[in-house]
């Protein structure tokens, strides 16, 4: 990708971030960055372009986490870095969790892509509660399908945290990253055991 293919999604991820998706044309972006409405649209012909452009840096940022998550062991540790480490990207670029409904809706791609990255952090964590339940730290399932729905919570959690602070306030900031994290963790101390919650409170 060329010097200027980075200055404009720079540009963009900051203007996208700081106004939202729907208040931020191309023009606006060729403005914040003194470039010519040509030479934008010679690196990238639409404004959608440049959104899918953004998302496939994130999806990328998240899987190299994964992968790392991957190769690590499939513990308490694990998930509290995987959880830190895809919740600061997803600050980074939250401009796509506030218009999460919009954009997927816009762009079949991205939808498509998204709830594939989705299955698969998803089927990671399941990996882990089941390490988590073999080693004794998480306890059995006392009632039906009770972890299906803690993964479906977690689920939804991972993708409207960020939506839900507007809902109270008015900007996203890095400190709510760090909160999320913790209450994503603590969602899944009710369900360890004496053994578990020891490491955790380790943690």
């Amino acid at each position: 990708m060329t010097g200027t293919n980075q200055k404009i999604l720079r540009a963009a991820r900051v203007l996208f971030n700081e106004h939202g998706v729907a208040k931020v044309s191309q023009r606006t972006i060729c403005d914040h960055i003194a470039i010519s409405p040509g030479n934008l649209t010679y690196h990238f012909k639409k404004r959608d372009d440049i959104i899918e452009a953004l998302y496939f840096e994130l999806a990328e940022a998240i899987e190299a986490q994964m992968e790392l998550a991957e190769k690590s062991e499939l513990n308490l540790d694990g998930l509290a870095e995987l959880t830190k480490a895809t919740n600061k990207i997803l600050f980074e670029n939250r401009f796509f969790m506030i218009d999460f409904i919009q954009v997927l809706r816009s762009n079949r791609k991205i939808k498509k892509h998204y709830t594939t990255l989705s299955s698969k952090r998803l089927a990671l964590i399941k990996r882990i509660v089941e390490n988590l339940v073999k080693n004794g730290e998480m306890r059995e399932e006392e009632l039906p399908n009770e972890y299906d729905y803690l993964f479906k919570r977690a689920q939804l959690f991972g993708d409207f945290w960020i939506a839900s602070i507007g809902t109270t306030t008015e900007d996203v900031m890095l400190k709510h990253s760090r909160i999320y994290t913790d209450s994503f963790m603590q969602s899944f101390y009710p369900y360890l055991t004496k053994k578990g919650k020891e490491k955790f409170l380790k943690l």
